[in-house]
């Protein structure tokens, strides 16, 4: 919608268990995301747990 649509997530996680450690984001209204992984890390939640909710986001 406003033409800004780019920027970088990274996702990291224990290599063997999936468990969401952490992520680097960068981008115009990146913030918006942040509280959702920091909800995730407090649930201790896997990647693959976390790729099979539903996100919406503008």
């Amino acid at each position: 919608m406003l033409g800004k649509n780019r920027g970088i997530l990274k996702v990291y996680a224990e290599r063997n268990s999936g468990l969401f450690v952490g992520a680097e984001m960068f981008g115009p209204a990146a913030e918006h995301i942040g509280h959702l992984l920091a909800w995730a890390a407090q649930q201790r939640l896997t990647v693959s747990t976390m790729l099979a909710m539903p996100f919406y986001h503008r």
